[in-house]
């Protein structure tokens, strides 16, 4: 059985932006909520044609209410600590917007928060749900927290573009080329407390968060995280996908129809992880650059190349330089 990608109500939010600047009639302007990245992707390229807005994504994290998300807002409206809110945000973000998966890595410098869409295929309505996450994620912490805290840094995946649109929405730092949507925070703004404490209203917006997850049956992407799980365990072998589902003791044609239905597929978990290796190897690593394609199984070194601006907007010599100059 297929679900929605997004809650209804961000259509909604979507269709009232657009209805502001649009002269076409309301029918056009009707979205059905999604149930497949393609729809989505339909309904992002119908949008942006709409609005000639190229920024759309952080038009729409302007326009959508920051606590505006049911359940979800009332937890994190009384959440004790900001870490109490983000990891809530991690666990129950899927309630209204099952196409995303949140996690939060807590570093010794830092904490991240990263935006992992489940969308293959769909690039620019993954692009649009970005840029609107990280507008909503600072209109959050203002919301939580009185003000937006210094030391953000919004890490986008795709190669630089202005920056101003950015500036006019966003107060972190930005930069372009990451493998995948990330904010950077200062390790301390995690034990921050939240003036809007509420232990009492946490427990029962978290008790009435649990039970719709537990009814929705999204609380996990069981498959997608075991796959991604063997891929990394793999070091540098590439299994194939028959390699992949004897391992997990079903057949390829079930395991396509299982990460099919979390919203992703082999090919985009493939990539979601050899970009990431691509990344540290060029940033931690003093090899060669063909020994770092070999390892993520190209035999063509042109190919790597274009693999790596496509995922992290520029070529090795120069992506490294970058990278070890931001000491990634």
């Amino acid at each position: 059985m297929k679900r929605l990608l997004l809650h209804p109500s961000y259509f909604r939010w979507l269709e009232r932006l657009l209805a502001r600047a649009h002269t076409g009639s309301a029918k056009a302007l009707a979205f059905k909520p999604a149930e497949s990245a393609a729809e989505l992707e339909r309904i992002a390229h119908r949008a942006q044609s709409a609005s000639r807005d190229p920024w759309l994504g952080l038009s729409l994290g302007e326009a959508i209410p920051v606590l505006g998300h049911g359940p979800l807002s009332a937890l994190l409206a009384t959440a004790a600590t900001m870490r109490s809110a983000l990891e809530d945000l991690e666990r129950y973000a899927s309630l209204r917007a099952p196409a995303l998966r949140f996690a939060l890595r807590v570093r010794p410098r830092g904490a991240v928060l990263e935006l992992r869409p489940n969308l293959a295929g769909a690039e620019k309505a993954e692009r649009i749900l970005i840029q609107a996450v990280a507008v909503l994620l600072e209109r959050l912490f203002e919301a939580l927290l009185g003000e937006v805290p210094q030391g953000l840094r919004h890490g986008f995946p795709w190669p630089a573009e202005s920056e101003a649109p950015y500036r006019r929405r966003l107060r972190g730092a930005i930069r372009f080329g990451v493998p995948l949507y990330a904010l950077e925070l200062p390790s301390e703004l995690l034990d921050t407390a939240l003036p809007g404490a509420d232990p009492e209203a946490a427990r029962n917006a978290r008790r009435l968060c649990e039970a719709l997850l537990a009814r929705s049956g999204i609380a996990e992407r069981p498959t997608s995280a075991a796959v991604e799980r063997l891929l990394w365990q793999a070091e540098w072998r590439w299994p194939a996908l028959p390699e992949l589902a004897a391992a997990l003791s079903t057949s390829v044609r079930s395991l396509q129809r299982a990460l099919a239905e979390e919203g992703t597929s082999f090919r985009a978990l493939r990539e979601r992880v050899r970009a990431e290796r691509a990344r540290r190897l060029l940033a931690e690593s003093e090899l060669p650059i063909g020994q770092i394609a070999e390892r993520l199984g190209y035999r063509d070194p042109g190919n790597f190349a274009r693999s790596l601006r496509r995922w992290l907007g520029d070529g090795g010599r120069r992506l490294r330089a970058r990278l070890k100059a931001l000491g990634e």
